[in-house]
């Protein structure tokens, strides 16, 4: 932790109080977009001496590149978007309101916060239904389609 009575021994860094020690990210709250709390910074992830991201623990263990922070406090992060792993587990309901089943996985490409489609399942035993990003109308606490949903 850096003082006011600390040395400065660098030619390019000339006043302190523009410095954050990495500890200090340690336990803050991550929260989403939408407010959501994600969970608490765990770790800094490093790459070649350069903070790259954090290890968030919530529900969930994520790695959270620093290219989706938005702003950080003292206590907080805010995140610019809204993680999409976090749909899963969310329920998912048509258009009309009928339940279609519970998020189980999402299909992606890449890491990035993206996805292609959501794999639905109404029953732990039933067969996985696939819904393309583009029937997604809102996702909120629960995830609701823009069309009605019609068994194949």
């Amino acid at each position: 932790m850096l003082t006011k009575r600390t040395k400065i021994l660098s030619s390019k860094i000339t006043n302190q109080t523009i410095l954050v020690g990495a500890r200090s990210f340690l336990g803050r709250k991550v929260f989403s977009k939408s407010g959501n709390k994600v969970g608490r910074v765990k770790d800094l992830i490093l790459k070649k001496d350069k903070l790259v991201g954090f290890l968030v623990k919530g529900k969930k263990k994520i790695f959270i590149d620093m290219e989706y922070v938005a702003s950080d406090s003292e206590k907080a992060i805010m995140l610019s978007t809204d993680p999409v792993i976090d749909f899963i587990g969310k329920q998912v309901f048509d258009s009309e309101g009928k339940k279609i089943g519970k998020v189980t996985d999402l299909d992606r490409k890449t890491n990035a916060n993206n996805f292609n489609a959501l794999i639905v399942k109404h029953k732990f035993y039933s067969r996985p239904i696939i819904i393309p990003k583009k029937d997604v109308d809102v996702s909120q606490e629960n995830i609701i389609l823009n069309k009605k949903f019609e068994k194949k």
